[in-house]
């Protein structure tokens, strides 16, 4: 019983990647890629309420504990990104500008990661259930995921470098990629909150 009230917590998971997901993409059409102090701290935010999901099933699979630590690294690096924000003249630094860039990606794989991570943690549960199904269906939605949110990323890449030129299909491209992105998200959600069902009906 005490493990069905634990994965309950999960609940938190799925908000705070809601919520990341809504934020990456209003951040996208309301600056131009651009990185502001609001939406860096309701990213950071968001990562603390995915925290308060998953940090105490650090035990519960190995994948929960990888999701775990990738996450501490994710919160790092996401306050880190916050610091040329308030650096007077930051936004104008070529250096500052291509590392935040830089560790925007690199926290873009890492919750991608985490994404991938907790999938594959609750197909183990759906395992240890008995449900062979729920476990294909979760490491299936986690290949989707990874590969819709792979493609997201090199399309933004794309139309990064691209938007002095071709700036309509910039924005077209933001659209798609935030609907995308939100998409697989759901989808992400949504087998969390089945797994947390199927715990508790199995209890």
């Amino acid at each position: 019983m005490a493990r069905v009230n634990k994965l309950k917590g999960i609940h938190y998971f799925s908000i705070g990647m809601i919520i990341l997901a809504t934020t990456n993409f209003i951040s996208c059409l309301d600056l131009g890629f651009g990185i502001s102090v609001f939406y860096s701290c309701l990213d950071v935010a968001a990562l603390l309420i995915i925290g308060i999901g998953i940090f105490p099933l650090g035990n519960y699979t190995k994948e929960f504990s990888l999701a775990k630590k990738a996450l501490v690294v994710a919160i790092v690096l996401d306050i880190l990104l916050l610091i040329p924000l308030f650096i007077k003249g930051g936004g104008q630094n070529i250096g500052l500008s291509i590392g935040a860039l830089l560790g925007t990606i690199i926290g873009f794989l890492i919750k991608l990661a985490i994404g991938v991570l907790v999938l594959h943690g609750c197909g183990e549960i759906g395992a240890e259930q008995g449900s062979a199904v729920h476990q294909k269906n979760c490491q299936k939605t986690g290949k989707i995921f990874l590969l819709v949110s792979g493609a997201c990323l090199l399309a933004l890449l794309a139309g990064i470098f691209l938007m002095n030129t071709h700036r309509i299909p910039l924005i077209v491209t933001i659209v798609l990629v935030g609907v995308a992105s939100l998409a697989v998200t759901v989808a992400l959600v949504y087998r969390v909150e089945e797994t947390c069902q199927l715990e508790e009906t199995s209890a």
